[in-house]
């Protein structure tokens, strides 16, 4: 008779601790960005991750010592797109507030910034 009072004891233990912990990591890393955003708090944010891209660039150049020529050809790529976005979030800034579509658009402008890792091979 003890067994079965310690099991139903261990199942309701587990369903409770899952519960509580479930919520406390559902948040992640990173706060959800809430819209219509303020145009001055998006730019922020949009010349925040730009400056960090660039930083990773950088890191990435000197971690693998890549040649000069060809370290100012990332370094103009990586600028053409970062005008791409500035302009992309300068359009969708003109009316004070940016919605999550036109946040969706200054994204789209740069690339999507994914190595395209899922897609096969020609």
């Amino acid at each position: 008779m003890k067994s079965p009072i310690k099991l139903v004891t261990a199942l309701v233990t587990l369903s409770l601790a899952t519960a509580l912990a479930v919520p406390a990591f559902a948040d992640g890393n990173h706060p959800r960005a809430n819209f219509p955003m303020a145009a001055a708090e998006f730019n922020q944010k949009v010349e925040g991750r730009l400056q960090k891209h660039q930083a990773k660039l950088e890191a990435i150049i000197q971690k693998k010592n890549i040649a000069a020529d060809k370290a100012t050809k990332m370094r103009a790529k990586f600028n053409d797109r970062a005008a791409k976005v500035r302009a992309a979030a300068a359009a969708a800034e003109q009316d004070g507030t940016v919605t999550a579509d036109e946040a969706k658009a200054v994204r789209a402008a740069g690339g999507g910034g994914h190595c395209h890792k899922d897609q096969k091979k020609a």
